[in-house]
């Protein structure tokens, strides 16, 4: 009596993994695509709220700079700063945070605040500028909208799948 499996058996095992795998790896490639995407939105959307608390603590107007944008390729060749200062490369400036562009490498970048800057209030913390941060690559694009009247920062999508975002 003979135990295990013929080599025959083990092909047809091999070929139908295969078919499976080569089928399931475009959806792969996707959902990294959107994760990455999906990610890199909600570092910024930290940064800002994280930007709203150090105003307040500090009792100082804060101001997030965006260097190096449009970056309408994904080339990732922009920075962010946060500072105690309307204009970059003060010497009196504090630098509370520094963001390269490395980890959104894919992902194009848009801001249309005034100055690429961001301001926001000493004594609530409230954003100063109005405005979008969009952010795009192959699986769609995300907005992040600030409102210099409400001072209101929220965070959305053009399609519903990303990850549970709210439609903007």
């Amino acid at each position: 009596m003979m135990h295990g499996f013929s080599l025959i058996e083990l092909l047809v095992c091999l070929a139908i993994m295969s078919i499976l795998a080569l089928y399931s790896s475009p959806h792969l490639s996707q959902q990294k695509h959107s994760h990455q995407l999906t990610g890199a939105a909600e570092q910024i959307y930290t940064l800002l709220n994280q930007s709203q608390a150090l105003s307040i603590a500090h009792n100082k107007a804060l101001w997030l700079h965006f260097e190096g944008l449009p970056d309408v390729t994904g080339k990732a060749e922009w920075k962010l700063w946060l500072t105690d200062q309307h204009e970059l490369g003060s010497s009196e400036q504090t630098i509370f945070y520094q963001q390269d562009s490395e980890l959104f490498l894919g992902i194009a970048v848009q801001s249309n605040h005034g100055n690429q800057r961001i301001k926001f209030d000493p004594v609530s913390g409230m954003v100063r500028s109005s405005g979008t941060i969009t952010l795009s690559n192959l699986q769609g694009q995300i907005n992040i909208k600030t409102h210099s009247a409400s001072g209101r920062i929220i965070i959305c999508s053009e399609l519903v799948s990303l990850s549970g975002l709210g439609v903007c």
